[in-house]
């Protein structure tokens, strides 16, 4: 296993088609291809439908970036917080304490953002808010 890190990608409309050709995206983009070796990263795809809670408006901060013949949209790092902070696996607490501790994110600014999210149901709103003002509390 390599020590490259991997990049979830998807797209909402066409993932099947994407999941068609994994084969060629291992190949051109895996972890075992020239593309990994000389970026670092390699790209993963998964089915981001039902798998991650955005703000409504996350297209307008998208951040464009090419690599060689690719170009990839990457999320800011407020809305990839927010879907890790409604997750709130032991991963994402990892991702999400480095993020305040490297000042990646903006905790006041998630606030603003989690208001035009879409949850599953006000629990799980108020759940996030709730664990983002005790991170503000914590980090004050």
């Amino acid at each position: 296993m390599s020590q490259s890190i991997d990049v979830d990608v998807g797209t909402p409309n066409d993932f099947g088609k994407m999941l068609d050709s994994k084969l060629n995206l291992d190949k051109l983009y895996g972890e075992e291809s020239n593309f990994c070796r000389n970026h670092g990263f390699y790209l993963d795809p998964i089915n981001v439908e039902g798998l991650v809670t955005l703000p409504e408006d996350y297209l307008t901060r998208v951040i464009y970036q090419k690599y060689d013949d690719l170009f990839i949209g990457f999320l800011d790092p407020h809305d990839a917080a927010i879907s890790k902070y409604t997750r709130y696996s032991q991963n994402d607490k990892i991702w999400i304490d480095y993020a305040i501790r490297n000042k990646i994110i903006n905790l006041s600014l998630l606030l603003q953002y989690i208001k035009n999210t879409n949850f599953m149901d006000y629990n799980e709103a108020m759940h996030v808010k709730n664990i983002i003002n005790n991170d503000i509390q914590s980090n004050a």
